[in-house]
């Protein structure tokens, strides 16, 4: 039963990318790993669909817009060390610290977050995860009458 309702849903909106030209868009546009197609279907009206197009951002836009901004470090910062290299933040370079106040010079953290899978994105210290933000490529509402 479940298979049949996702063939048809799948069917339907194949159907509604097609005709509003959104698949030759897409197909010339992005590849198939970067997008998501998120469906809700009314729990009262089961042929209302709401259909959203997400496009994932690549880890390297990941690490420079959802990541806390980097400092410069001033002075020489006897009592911290980066705890990725173990090294001292001397003056002049950047550290960044994360939502959880861990901190960490930044060549070494986005480094660490670049070779982190999708699905594990998190701290090196205390592993508090971080999310990649979808962009909203289209929404639209599909009536399967």
């Amino acid at each position: 039963m479940e298979e049949a309702i996702n063939e048809k849903m799948t069917s339907i909106i194949y159907n509604v990318f097609n005709n509003n030209n959104l698949l030759e868009t897409i197909k010339q546009n992005y590849k198939k790993s970067d997008l998501i197609i998120s469906v809700d279907i009314d729990s009262n009206d089961t042929t209302i669909m709401n259909v959203n197009l997400f496009k994932k951002l690549k880890k390297t836009e990941f690490v420079k817009t959802q990541l806390p901004k980097y400092k410069r470090v001033k002075e020489i910062d006897i009592d911290n060390n980066c705890c990725i290299c173990l090294e001292q933040y001397s003056t002049n370079t950047y550290k960044r610290t994360l939502d959880c106040n861990h901190h960490f010079h930044k060549k070494c953290i986005d480094k660490w977050f670049r070779s982190c899978t999708d699905d594990d994105i998190s701290c090196p210290m205390c592993r508090t995860k971080y999310e990649i933000k979808l962009d909203k490529i289209t929404s639209f509402v599909v009536e399967n009458k």
